[in-house]
């Protein structure tokens, strides 16, 4: 059993890790992680959210669920959730089996109200500074594993590789913006610069065939009279 799951875990990692190499896009790699990490510990409800310290806020911005199940896509205050945030900003892990045996009674209430009565939270932290959640919930008694744990915890590192390599990538794409930028003002300059310079030239064209043209004109006028 062991090794089946030790399988399995090696499987997923994989999987993980080659969407990570094959695409930068970390909302793909965000649909195809929950899925399967939902698939694998056969369990209700597994979701990626934002916690956002400063508006004490979390975003759910990608989950996989039963059907049945309402969602729970979209931004919430997370004032009623106990002492969830603060232990998440810490990068805790948190493992609830039970959570009628919750001595955090706003957490417990929490818990309830969206129909999970076992959960399991694994954060990991952006290069910003903001906290991402794995988050998994089931309706019923379940014990979490330390296999399973640690399972999420690579996960959760794998993530944070992606979402890194995701913001590099984002960084590289502004920077290439910027640059090209740059270079269509040089080059619109230098237009203007060759445009001056031909005018410029021009215009001393000009007035040297008008310098030719009035040097005879004054030498024939000046003489009519004696001639």
């Amino acid at each position: 059993a062991k090794l089946k799951r030790r399988t399995r875990k090696e499987r997923l990692l994989n999987r993980i890790t080659r969407q990570i190499r094959n695409t930068l896009d970390f909302d793909v790699i965000l649909s195809t992680t929950v899925k399967e990490i939902r698939s694998l510990l056969n369990i209700d409800r597994c979701g990626f959210r934002w916690y956002y310290s400063d508006t004490n806020e979390c975003d759910s911005i990608k989950e996989s669920k039963r059907p049945e199940l309402p969602p729970m896509i979209g931004r919430r205050s997370a004032a009623a959730t106990g002492t969830l945030p603060q232990r998440i900003v810490n990068l805790e892990t948190v493992s609830i089996d039970d959570t009628e045996c919750c001595s955090d009674l706003q957490c417990r209430d929490y818990l309830r109200s969206i129909g999970a009565r076992s959960t399991l939270l694994i954060p990991l932290q952006r290069r910003s500074g903001v906290v991402g959640i794995i988050a998994c919930d089931h309706g019923q008694v379940r014990h979490w594993s330390e296999d399973e744990v640690e399972l999420l915890q690579a996960v959760a590192e794998q993530l944070a590789i992606a979402l890194n390599q995701a913001d590099l990538y984002t960084q590289s794409q502004a920077k290439a913006r910027e640059l090209e930028q740059t270079l269509e003002e040089l080059q619109r300059t230098q237009l203007r610069m060759i445009q001056s310079e031909k005018m410029s030239s021009l215009g001393q064209l000009v007035a040297g065939v008008a310098h030719e043209i009035n040097n005879p004109v004054n030498f024939i006028y000046g003489n009519i009279a004696p001639a």
